[in-house]
């Protein structure tokens, strides 16, 4: 899944996720079971990445995985099912960040 968002116009599809390219090759969604939980325009170093309802551990690795290679330090957590972004030394509840653009 890395290697296919750092790699423009590379296609990437194994099980239930996916990593799809715009036609002009300036932004990468990626897609958990058809949602798009992360959307990255590389043209604006801008990344917006969600959870789509779906705060499971299979969303939050996928999220995690991204997170680690594009926002280094950046990081979801969960607590008795309620899901925490911590970046910087701070941590937020994640829906206060969920479908947010920030930059990458």
């Amino acid at each position: 899944m890395i290697h296919a968002i750092n790699c423009p116009g590379k296609r990437w599809k194994n099980n239930n996720t996916q990593v799809r390219w715009s036609n002009d090759q300036t932004y990468v969604e990626v897609l958990l079971h058809d949602h798009i939980i992360a959307s990255i325009n590389w043209a604006k170093n801008r990344a917006v990445i969600s959870a789509c309802g779906w705060e499971t551990a299979t969303t939050k690795s996928r999220l995690n995985a991204l997170l680690s290679d594009l926002v280094p330090g950046a990081r979801i957590n969960a607590k008795d099912f309620d899901w925490f972004f911590t970046y910087n030394d701070k941590t937020v509840e994640f829906a206060s960040i969920d479908c947010t653009a920030f930059a990458i």
